[in-house]
């Protein structure tokens, strides 16, 4: 008894190994086949019996993954990749290819989808300007799965093979591009990828020239930038923000914005700023608010300045609606920094003789500014006057961490009830200065002077 089982055994692990053998020789000679046609293909020789050629590729490479025979899958990829070279693409390529990956990462063959990935690569180059939207969706479908398979870095992979749509200079390209690098920065973000999303805003930021910059494109870039600035509030990701907050830095010093896109982008992060604020543990709303003034008067033009103080402004008053001056304070804190840092510049620089120089425009503006913010406090019912909101207002600030110099941060606030004394209703005269601001008195008439608004 023993003995049958001993040559049941060994006559098994024979077969066995006989089959394998077989198969992987019959596996040599299909490959070799299929190699030797692929040698005869001339560049741009593009027919049916050509095109014939990559159905027995995707054969085989479909042989090789259910039989997890990564050698010759490899081998396989390699003829995809110079069939495609050759300008061997049919119409509609897009989704063969992306069938393949796919089939790998729902077998678990990672390595096998990434070498198809650079056969994409090829595709991209050589396939007709028609089918680039339709490869860029296969793309991010690829890119949605490998997140869902967590398979992080060929959802990176997928992005990095996307820009070579860029290189082709067409205006159908480049918008499908946009359209993918949208969702997949989402997908980033929804996944915590901090390292994918860093990447997408680089490589999209050197990718953008002179030639890309039109209607259609400046509006796709502004939904782009919305999209991931709502998500990156709903995780609230500081980090994340830092990253957004560059490649629009970078957009923004770009001399092809007209006066609407401006506009636009300033509603939009004030629009996002007042969301953020209603969460009461975060501080994206104070940074977005902080940046958006920074890249305004960085641009040292007046398109957009009251627009974006006014904006800031709007965001304060409706946390003050809610939590009180106290707790507006940390939103509020970018108005007055920015005018503190002003104010400074024009006392060491300016000399009072133009008052529509920008400086003094912009410094006019947030004084104004923050002056109808402590008076929408006063009719809260938060304090008694505008001069209390903004005592209120400097105690905080003196107590903030990484506070600026005292004696600035006093000479600012002064400059703020010294202008509201002057402009001050008939009801509000009623009313006396009293408190740390009242005196010493920083700002003398020799520095007033030099403010033309006085």
């Amino acid at each position: 008894m023993i003995g049958w089982t001993i040559a049941i055994v060994v006559t098994g692990g024979l077969g066995t190994a006989l089959y394998v053998w077989f198969r992987s020789r019959n596996m040599a000679k299909r490959y070799d086949k299929i190699a030797s046609r692929v040698k005869q293909i001339d560049s741009g020789w593009n027919n049916r019996r050509t095109t014939q050629l990559l159905d027995s590729i995707y054969r085989l490479i479909d042989i090789c993954i259910a039989t997890d025979n990564a050698v010759f899958g490899y081998k396989a990829i390699d003829l995809l990749k110079i069939a495609f070279s050759e300008g061997v693409i049919r119409n509609n390529e897009s989704p063969e290819l992306a069938g393949i990956i796919i089939a790998a990462l729902r077998r678990e063959q990672p390595d096998i989808a990434a070498g198809a990935l650079d056969a994409f690569r090829q595709l991209l180059k050589n396939m007709p300007s028609g089918d680039i939207y339709l490869a860029c969706e296969q793309l991010t479908l690829i890119a949605a799965i490998s997140y869902r398979e967590n398979y992080y870095f060929l959802a990176a992979k997928a992005a990095e093979v996307v820009f070579v749509v860029m290189d082709r200079r067409e205006d159908e390209g480049v918008m499908s591009v946009l359209s993918t690098i949208k969702i997949i920065g989402i997908l980033a973000l929804r996944r915590r990828d901090n390292g994918l999303f860093r990447e997408l805003t680089v490589r999209l930021a050197d990718a953008i020239d002179e030639q890309c910059w039109h209607n259609g494109f400046r509006i796709e870039v502004n939904g782009i930038v919305s999209v991931w600035l709502h998500r990156i509030i709903k995780n609230d990701d500081a980090m994340m923000l830092a990253v957004l907050t560059e490649f629009v830095r970078l957009l923004l010093s770009s001399d092809n914005l007209t006066e609407d896109d401006m506009n636009e982008f300033i509603r939009e992060w004030y629009n996002s700023a007042g969301i953020a604020s209603l969460n009461p543990n975060s501080d994206l709303a104070a940074k977005i608010i902080a940046f958006t003034l920074k890249a305004i008067l960085n641009r040292c033009g007046l398109q957009g300045l009251d627009l974006a103080v006014n904006g800031a402004g709007q965001v304060v008053r409706l946390v003050i609606s809610r939590e009180g001056i106290k707790n507006s304070f940390p939103y509020v804190l970018p108005l007055l920094d920015t005018g503190r840092e002003l104010l400074a510049r024009e006392l060491k620089f300016g000399s009072g003789e133009y008052d529509d120089s920008f400086r003094q425009r912009a410094l006019f503006s947030l004084v104004r500014e923050l002056i109808a913010i402590a008076r929408y406090a006063t009719r809260q019912g938060t304090s008694t006057t505008v001069s209390d909101v903004i005592t209120e207002y400097y105690q905080c600030w003196l107590v903030y961490p990484e506070p600026s110099s005292v004696k600035a941060i006093k000479r600012f606030c002064q400059l703020i009830i010294v202008y509201w004394l002057r402009v001050r209703t008939r009801q509000e005269k009623k009313m006396d200065v009293s408190g740390e601001l009242a005196l010493p008195m920083l700002l003398d008439d020799r520095e007033r002077e030099k403010l033309a608004f006085f």
